[in-house]
């Protein structure tokens, strides 16, 4: 079966390592042809290019100029002109069984592409409201949903917004289960660490949706009860050349929080930062269910996310880590103490999560058989 993805970009976020994860997982039985439609590039287009085909829809042609000789070379290796180009890609979609499209956000692109095309459409949608206000337009999300046969979902995060928001019948909705790969030890172990110190990690964006204010807030929670000096919070994932950083880096230094966080820049090496922290903690105002949790929990570290945030609760429950109140400052504060004053409880409710990522997001023959169920019936 020849499937086209269609993906909004390949930036380095928990939507494009997932749609790879799973391509992966599709080209081991040998039953799927994958191809990849980026509607924008992004550092992880190689990382596609090892495992699919891959295009770029209406890539700009550069100017021939001396200085640019090398980047015209390069596209003109991938096409030549957007008409020819786009002709290629629409070729494609005419030779694909399915197509998959990766996100509620390309609705206009769908209705350009589809106009050839008889298959099945299905969507695999990883936007809460805030996420599709910010990322797509009214008219792009309603063509989205039209035009998909299914629309697949993470959680019941994401089913309940499309039902209540939308008005989406639960009956067109369908649930896949996110794959990782299995890269943790389980051993929640710092390496490297001071006594009687608890170290705290974050990840995403510096955007508001992901909660950096709040993540920097706790720790101003702990400054001002002289508890500071037993934690360490550790921020991945900056683009340490936006202003949302210098704008971060600043509200750390006037709240005498220098010494207590660190915001690290996002790349691949995620391993490393993941055995370096004892709990996650989830600020985010609003994550469909986060890569990063399960991330963690391979890596035998617990969570902690607030209620009524998107999806990570649902995972998180009461054994993996804790779920507080949505933006309930105080109340983080206070587990995590608790967490600091127990290790044990660290212990045990990472162990917890690593099994649970292991049973639900680790066994490969019962995602295989989801996603054969969603796109054979």
């Amino acid at each position: 079966m020849k499937i086209l993805f269609i993906s909004h970009d390949a930036s380095l976020t928990g939507g494009s390592v997932l749609l790879l994860n799973l391509i992966k997982l599709l080209n081991e039985p040998g039953i799927y042809e994958s191809t990849v439609l980026f509607r924008k590039g992004g550092p992880m287009e190689p990382d596609f290019a090892k495992v699919a085909r891959t295009f770029l829809w209406d890539q700009p042609v550069v100017p021939e100029t001396t200085k640019r000789k090398k980047i015209i070379r390069r596209l003109r290796n991938r096409h030549i002109g957007n008409d020819e180009h786009n002709s290629e890609i629409l070729e494609e979609v005419r030779k694909a069984d399915v197509i998959i499209n990766n996100t509620i956000t390309n609705g206009e692109l769908l209705e350009t592409i589809l106009k050839d095309f008889n298959g099945k459409v299905f969507s695999y949608i990883h936007e809460l409201e805030m996420a599709s206000v910010r990322f797509a337009t009214p008219r792009g999300i309603k063509l989205t949903l039209d035009l998909s046969d299914k629309l697949i979902v993470p959680s019941e995060a994401v089913k309940h917004h499309l039902h209540s928001k939308y008005a989406i019948d639960v009956k067109k909705i369908v649930p896949l289960s996110y794959y990782i790969h299995n890269k943790g030890t389980g051993k929640n172990e710092v390496p490297h660490k001071k006594q009687n110190e608890l170290i705290v990690g974050g990840c995403g964006t510096l955007d508001w949706r992901k909660g950096i204010d709040i993540f920097i807030g706790v720790a101003r929670r702990l400054l001002s009860a002289d508890l500071l000096q037993h934690f360490v919070f550790r921020w991945k994932g900056a683009n340490i050349n936006s202003s949302e950083y210098a704008q971060c880096l600043y509200d750390i230094e006037k709240a005498g929080l220098s010494n207590s966080i660190t915001l690290m820049s996002a790349d691949t090496e995620m391993d490393s930062f993941y055995n370096n922290i004892d709990i996650f903690f989830l600020s985010s105002r609003e994550d469909p269910y986060p890569l990063v949790v399960l991330e963690a929990a391979s890596f035998g570290k617990p969570t902690v996310c607030f209620s009524n945030a998107g999806g990570a609760p649902e995972f998180v429950q009461e054994d993996a880590g804790s779920v507080v109140p949505y933006l309930d400052i105080s109340a983080v504060v206070a587990i995590l103490l608790e967490y600091k004053s127990n290790p044990e409880m660290v212990l045990e409710k990472g162990q917890k999560a690593k099994c649970r990522v292991q049973e639900m997001h680790q066994t490969q023959s019962a995602i295989l058989q989801q996603f054969d169920q969603i796109v054979n019936n």
